[in-house]
């Protein structure tokens, strides 16, 4: 093994264990009670070691929360034989499982970045869930025809209507179960209200 391979592993190691680290204590302590001391102090390196790999404690929640969502099989909600609204449905459920699945550490995420949209986040340049919903609508059978004309534009309203509704649920402490039928809810409003044919 070449000696750049192992530095690269070493990175690696390194930044994996800075991550778990701080997602084991933001769910022991939450989010808001931990210190970027007291991760490096857990760990046993240097601070400034925490910023060749993260800006912030905002970037590693960032960072994290969108491995989670990169991270969901998103294979079942491309299915070419069913319509826009089907697979978006199937998304969402995605979403909202993962949601449940960390509520607290999701609520941090929401309360950190706002209601800014986080595919314009300079801190995660995958988590882009104008991309996602665009490759969805994309390959839905009913597809084409709803993003003929200003396609751009009813995605990225889409994305805000969807990314607004988790931000205002959450955020409100509503129960997750209620979630998944209130983002449906305003998809359809979108798909065949605002998304009719011009």
């Amino acid at each position: 093994m070449s000696r750049i391979s192992i530095f690269k592993k070493q990175r690696e190691f390194i930044k994996d264990t800075i991550i778990q680290t701080a997602i084991d204590l933001f769910r022991e302590k939450g989010y808001e009670n931990v210190t970027i001391d007291e991760i490096t102090l857990k760990i046993g390196i240097a601070k400034g070691t925490f910023y060749n790999y993260f800006k912030s404690k905002r970037d590693l929640l960032v960072y994290w929360s969108s491995k989670c969502f990169a991270n969901i099989d998103i294979k079942s909600s491309m299915d070419k034989t069913k319509k826009a609204e089907e697979n978006l449905c199937c998304l969402l459920k995605s979403y909202v499982r993962a949601i449940s699945e960390e509520r607290l550490l999701f609520t941090s995420f929401i309360t950190e970045i706002g209601t800014t949209n986080v595919s314009q986040s300079d801190t995660s340049k995958d988590f882009n869930f104008t991309a996602l919903i665009r490759a969805v609508i994309s390959n839905s059978y009913d597809g084409a025809e709803i993003l003929s004309g200003k396609s751009e534009l009813k995605v990225l309203i889409l994305n805000n209507v969807i990314f607004s509704a988790i931000v205002g649920w959450v955020c409100s402490n509503n129960e997750i179960d209620g979630l998944e039928d209130h983002l449906m809810e305003l998809t359809r409003i979108c798909l065949y209200g605002m998304f009719e044919k011009e």
